[in-house]
């Protein structure tokens, strides 16, 4: 692939955005975006959680991704005009029951290599940020935690390094601002239907507005990439999970985010000062493949009414407090949980796929397909995270 190619990325979200990004500035290629919805970023990136940073389990595969993810965040969160926020304030990951305590223990163990010989331990990994385990009869005179049910803990992770972006969709449209600026052109309400390929190699995309010639195609379409490689003869090795959010309008705050290890039930603070409250149902083993144009946004009552008692039960500051908001994410997983960059078995054809983490690996992902399309080193190793790992 040369420099002066014309590449289509199909999706707007915070992968597509980032790959725009990255490949505006960083090579000479004609830049093209298409979007299917009316607005960038509408769909998986807006309704995600948004976290970013270390949580303490990352392979070694995403260290070097999430750290030029975090430089890369920083600088652009600190120019003008950019209105997304970062929020810092650490994540708890919380065990209530002893079965779940023994899980993180030997997650923490596991990732950090080292024993648990008493209560409270903490480790900085080489790999990552500093992480700390507290036992439940430690936790309230470690940190201060108004509103929390302490007495409930059994033990926790404390990840301080892990913070979120309060409107991942601004925080896209940012992104985007800046792939603009330097070249690239994004066209919304355009649906991408297929691949055209000649030869073992792409030549273009089918859309709902007739063909677009392609000399490269970045597919960074979220739940909808498996379908579109589908087009090619390419098979993307993913499956789905259904992600049920709620808003709560309560007035708890002063908590970092929190995660229930027993349930998958997570939280934070929306930039409304209300509670988002999402459920993270597992990983690639309880994933089915989904169709997103099927999901809606009416959260099913029985995953309704079990993250609200989780979280009434670990806040019961909450349990007054009145849904004001709900909408259904639809997630990627991967079989290993790493994501799958870069190219595919057609030349030409590169993938974003992420593990239910897009916002933290798409700067990482963004420099991978620019470098590629470009020819120079991205500055880490995508061994790791390639397609072909998974044959």
């Amino acid at each position: 692939m040369t420099d002066t190619d014309r590449v289509v990325v199909v999706g707007a979200g915070i992968a597509g955005a980032s790959a725009a990004d990255h490949l505006a500035r960083g090579t000479d290629a004609e830049v093209l975006v298409l979007e299917r919805g009316t607005e960038p970023a509408d769909e998986t990136t807006a309704r995600s959680g948004a976290f970013v940073g270390f949580w303490g389990h990352e392979s070694a595969a995403c260290v070097p991704l999430l750290r030029y993810g975090i430089r890369y965040y920083g600088r652009l969160l600190s120019a003008a005009g950019t209105t997304a926020r970062f929020v810092h304030g650490g994540r708890l990951r919380l065990a209530t029951t002893a079965a779940g305590d023994d899980a993180i223990r030997t997650a923490f163990e596991s990732d950090f290599d080292r024993t648990l010989r008493e209560s409270t331990a903490s480790a900085t990994a080489t790999k990552g940020a500093p992480v700390q385990y507290l036992s439940g009869e430690t936790l309230d005179e470690t940190l201060v935690l108004p509103g929390l049910a302490t007495d409930t803990v059994t033990g926790a992770l404390y990840s301080p390094g892990v913070g979120y972006v309060d409107d991942p969709a601004a925080l896209a449209r940012a992104v985007l601002d800046r792939a603009r600026e330097s070249g690239a052109t994004v066209e919304t309400n355009t649906t991408v239907t297929g691949l055209q390929t000649e030869g073992g190699r792409v030549t273009g995309v089918r859309t709902t507005d007739g063909r677009r010639r392609a000399d490269a195609v970045v597919a960074a379409a979220g739940p909808w990439n498996r379908r579109l490689l589908d087009t090619a003869g390419v098979t993307l090795p993913v499956r789905n999970t259904r992600g049920p959010m709620l808003a709560l309008d309560t007035d708890e705050h002063g908590l970092p985010a929190l995660y229930h290890e027993e349930s998958g039930v997570y939280t934070r603070q929306n930039r409304d000062g209300s509670l988002f409250v999402g459920h993270f149902p597992g990983q690639y083993d309880d994933a089915s493949v989904l169709d997103p144009d099927a999901i809606g946004d009416d959260v099913q009552d029985a995953r309704h009414e079990r993250s609200l008692d989780v979280i009434r039960r670990l806040c019961p500051g909450t349990r007054g407090a009145s849904v004001v908001d709900e909408w259904v994410g639809v997630r990627t997983v991967t079989p290993d949980g790493d994501p799958i960059l870069g190219p595919t078995d057609v030349d030409g054809l590169s993938v974003l796929a992420f593990n239910a983490n897009g916002i933290q690996y798409a700067p990482a992902a963004g420099r991978l397909v620019a470098a590629e399309v470009g020819g120079f080193d991205p500055g880490f190793p995508t061994a790791g995270v390639a397609f072909d790992r998974l044959r």
